[in-house]
């Protein structure tokens, strides 16, 4: 008897279809997320997670000087020397500078143009 002739158990007929069913579902999932923005970038606090050594980031960065103005601002910068040690771009080493670092973001995408 040829393959398309064969006659198959009805389980098997249950099961082919219930996988349809999942195919189905899961194609339908997929462009469902894929219609969903994208997600908002969040500052993540330094005691949670540090970046990797020499990956520039946007920093939340607070002057610890009683001179200065000590309300948090944003600055780029990048952890190094086996993430002991922060430099920002406005004031390099940020120790040297008493400068606490908060949290940190990956940076995003440059702009290109249209």
């Amino acid at each position: 008897m040829s393959e398309s002739l064969r006659v198959y158990p009805l389980e098997l007929h249950e099961k082919y279809l219930s996988w349809n069913e999942f195919c189905r579902g899961f194609h339908s999932a997929i462009e469902f997320v894929n219609q969903l923005p994208p997600p908002k970038p969040k500052w993540i606090p330094v005691a949670e997670r540090l970046p990797k050594d020499g990956e520039f980031v946007l920093l939340t960065i607070c002057r610890l000087d009683k001179k200065y103005n000590q309300n948090p601002f944003i600055s780029v910068g990048y952890i190094g020397w086996n993430q002991r040690a922060w430099w920002c771009a406005h004031d390099g080493d940020c120790d040297t500078h008493n400068v606490d670092v908060l949290a940190w973001m990956p940076l995003p995408e440059p702009y290109r143009g249209e």
